[in-house]
């Protein structure tokens, strides 16, 4: 029975480190460079008005109503 909980607890601890990995990978596209920026973020303004391009996350960039596709069909 204890080993049954320990198993548990490190598939757990595994698991948990997955889905760690992957959010923090997205949450800190925005400490990217637009030239730079990994294949899981977006490219898109950082407001409606800017002028400029950044580094976000999707669902920032789709927050500001942009699309995956927008960076590739301005360029």
């Amino acid at each position: 029975m204890r080993g049954e909980y320990i198993v548990l607890i490190v598939l757990g601890l595994f698991l948990s480190s997955i889905l760690l990995t992957a959010c923090s990978e997205t949450e800190n596209c925005n400490e990217y460079s637009w030239e730079e920026c990994p294949e899981d973020c977006w490219i898109c303004p950082p407001c409606p008005a800017c002028t400029n391009i950044t580094c976000q996350t999707p669902e920032f960039c789709q927050g500001q109503g942009y699309e995956e596709e927008w960076y590739s069909s301005e360029v």
